[in-house]
């Protein structure tokens, strides 16, 4: 896959990074750096790139198959999940690379724990536990290192949860709530008050829901699931939502509902960044050919039939 940053027009930049299997782009606080992972069949790693390109992409994680990396809000730490000591829980290691990581939750026997969004006062992080055929929504105090399962929420598949810039609200997709209602979206008040309100429409399979930086917009991939809207988001003492809007420029879903989120916006709400498999014209025009080696076969007798040798 390739890394590109889109802006909401449509334009795009590729990141200059060696095709990899890379999922769940993670911009920190301060626009500089990105973090994602590289999911590959003989290992899976967090990595670390400076969006100004003045550095080489950097390995955080060396231990277990770490994956799916989630920014603190201060933008010194980064929450993953591994599976270093056994089940996959989540752990949290210093941006840098100094020090150990620090094991912040404990999946039990036939859970995994999927890091999904942390509050931006670092007091909270939300997280789906998922069971062979349920997901649940909980979430962990950074001050005390408690866990609570978050109100009644429980899907058959991960949550992607996405708490509010001011910590007061959550975002999450519900999968197989039946005919009408396939995948939907919805966005609950912090803490849970029973009050819950369904964002997309019935029958859209929508998924994946995420803030804008100033909490007035939501974003999740609508239209059958397919495209990327945006609805606005006014809290006056009581929840109202906009009409859902396409997106300009090219914005397909590249991923499902079962998968994390492979999306992220820049903390100035201008770009996008995305993770996407390479296409045949990003190789025919020369840009995914970074970090490849092509290799000619025959070149002598081309070289012959072209500049025959005097005789």
């Amino acid at each position: 896959k390739e890394v590109v940053l889109a802006d909401r027009s449509g334009r795009e930049r590729i990141l200059k990074l060696p095709a990899k299997g890379y999922e769940g782009p993670r911009i920190s606080p301060d626009g500089r750096q990105l973090a994602l992972s590289a999911n590959e069949q003989d290992e899976a790693a967090v990595w670390i790139y400076d969006l100004s390109e003045a550095f080489a992409i950097r390995r955080l994680t060396f231990a277990g198959r770490s994956r799916i990396p989630v920014w603190s809000p201060d933008g010194e730490r980064v929450a993953f999940q591994s599976d270093r000591d056994g089940a996959a829980s989540i752990y949290v290691q210093a941006a840098d690379g100094s020090g150990d990581a620090e094991r912040l939750t404990t999946a039990e026997a036939g859970t995994i724990h999927i890091p999904e969004s942390w509050s931006r006062d670092g007091q909270t992080l939300s997280y789906s536990v998922l069971g062979q055929d349920r997901a649940e929504l909980w979430l962990r105090s950074m001050r005390d290192g408690s866990t609570a399962r978050f109100g009644e929420v429980a899907s058959n598949a991960p949550l992607n949860s996405a708490l509010s810039p001011d910590g007061k609200w959550i975002a999450y997709g519900l999968r197989g709530l039946g005919a009408s209602v396939p995948n939907a979206i919805f966005v609950q008040p912090v803490p849970a008050t029973g009050a819950r309100y369904q964002i997309s429409a019935d029958r859209d399979t929508s998924h994946h829901p995420f803030w804008s930086p100033h909490g007035k917009e939501l974003f999740y991939w609508g239209g059958q699931g397919g495209t990327l809207v945006s609805t606005a988001m006014t809290f006056q003492g009581s929840l109202t939502v906009g009409r859902a809007g396409r997106v300009p420029g090219n914005h397909p879903s590249n991923t499902t509902a079962l998968a994390q989120l492979n999306y992220d916006i820049t903390p100035d709400g201008r770009e996008f960044v995305l993770t996407r498999r390479v296409s045949s014209n990003t190789w025919a025009d020369g840009q995914g050919d970074r970090g490849s080696i092509k290799v000619v076969l025959n070149w002598f007798e081309e070289l012959e039939r072209l500049a025959p040798a005097k005789r």
